[in-house]
């Protein structure tokens, strides 16, 4: 059987070849620790929503103004088919589809990441001053 590559969607940083989102970093380590075979697809920021519409990428979101939002990162995969955005629905995916590898979410773990992940903006945020001044 021949293995097929994923294809990953990323923004690219003003160095080029390097990424800026944290959202897309979180799907290039999923992507790494699983071994899944992949190439990455540097996307613009203007780009996003044209691309993602071309493709039939879902969108992640809804604007205040009723428009749909699309955001990277976003991943291909032609085996199945499938086209997906937003970073825990892919991790979720590709745990799914490759059960073989490193799980990303350890059994019967969902529930604590899910409290985590609400709870960490709120507690973290104030940090983040800190450590990234405006």
């Amino acid at each position: 059987a021949r293995k097929m590559t994923v294809i990953f969607y990323d923004i690219p940083f003003i160095a080029p070849g390097k990424a800026w989102s944290p959202n897309t970093w979180k799907i290039r380590y999923c992507l790494h620790y699983k071994g899944t075979a992949h190439r990455t697809e540097w996307v613009e920021f203007p780009d996003i929503a044209p691309l993602c519409n071309e493709l039939v990428i879902p969108p992640t979101g809804m604007n205040r103004d009723g428009i749909q939002r699309f955001t990277l990162p976003a991943i291909h995969d032609p085996a199945t088919g499938l086209y997906l955005a937003d970073s825990m629905l892919i991790a979720e995916y590709l745990d799914k589809r490759y059960p073989d590898k490193p799980r990303m979410f350890p059994e019967n773990t969902m529930g604590l990441y899910m409290v985590f992940s609400t709870a960490a903006p709120f507690t973290l945020g104030p940090l983040l001053a800190l450590i990234s001044p405006p």
